[in-house]
């Protein structure tokens, strides 16, 4: 279970450096006077393709992780997750 726990946390690290290069590549462009409506649209569509990838991968883990938890730690990650993301971003995972 650590294991997988270490690379979820490494794969979501990464996707947050993703993003943030994606916002800075695309703020970059916005500002360039020269940039081209095709230059964004390949920054857009790199983007997407890395994100993609990366989301369905953390997804993967995810199954993993939950293939190698008892029920009850399940449960207490729901409620950990749940509390974070009521905190982050006012949202909860299946109606709990």
């Amino acid at each position: 279970v650590t294991s997988i726990v270490q690379r979820i946390q490494a794969r979501a690290g990464e996707l947050a450096d993703e993003h943030r290069t994606f916002t800075d590549g695309f703020d970059s462009l916005l500002t360039a006077y020269d940039a081209t409506e095709a230059q964004l649209q390949q920054l857009v569509d790199a983007y997407n393709s890395r994100r993609t990838l990366m989301r369905d991968d953390l997804l993967q883990m995810q199954d993993e992780l939950h293939a190698a938890m008892t029920p009850q730690d399940w449960t207490e990650v729901v409620r950990v997750l749940n509390r974070a993301g009521k905190s982050l971003a006012g949202y909860t995972l299946s109606g709990n």
